[in-house]
């Protein structure tokens, strides 16, 4: 009856909808299962939450309060219309981070030093210097398999060709040693 006080003691059955214009308290350490799914203005649980099948689905934004890390042993999946975004860096402690484009990526990106104990490897473009030099501080050779184009050479140990010929489409050759 509307506007009485209900109590089950034992197992309660309701065929149709049950409804509270408060609070509704679960007491007991049973779980209780909802067929149809909840569905909930808010919802707080000070146990946590765990979804053992389907997915969590989120309209909204997910936030932690906490200052714990989260772990995803799947990964990350983040479409093209959010990113990702951080305040405080991003640290990768295995893997490789795989940008198919830099540019696209990072945009315009100023980078005060590399540091690498592996080499620097490019697969595909170009390696641009705009400013300084590019110094060897090893005892290997350098091989181009495209040639060098510079607007000008110098060496303290001379110039050495072993394969194909010199050419020289303008100027002239000058010797300033006494050899």
């Amino acid at each position: 009856t509307p506007g009485t006080a209900l109590g089950v003691n034992g197992a309660g059955a309701f065929t149709g909808s049950l409804s509270t214009d408060n609070i509704l308290a679960v007491r007991g350490a049973a779980t209780s299962t909802f067929a149809g799914g909840v569905s909930s203005a808010g919802l707080s649980s000070s146990a946590g939450l765990n979804i053992s099948t389907g997915d969590a689905l989120f309209s909204g934004l997910i936030k932690s309060l906490n200052a714990g890390t989260s772990t995803f042993t799947g990964g990350i999946s983040i479409s093209t219309n959010g990113g990702l975004s951080t305040q405080s860096g991003i640290t990768v402690t295995g893997g490789s981070i795989l940008a198919t484009n830099i540019g696209a990526v990072f945009g315009s990106t100023t980078v005060t030093g590399i540091t690498s104990s592996n080499g620097i490897f490019s697969t595909a473009g170009d390696f641009l210097l705009t400013g300084g030099k590019i110094v060897s501080t090893g005892a290997g050779t350098s091989t181009y398999s495209g040639g060098i184009s510079s607007a000008g050479l110098s060496s303290s140990a001379g110039i050495t060709s072993s394969a194909g010929d010199l050419l020289l489409t303008g100027g002239k050759i000058v010797s300033t040693g006494a050899g």
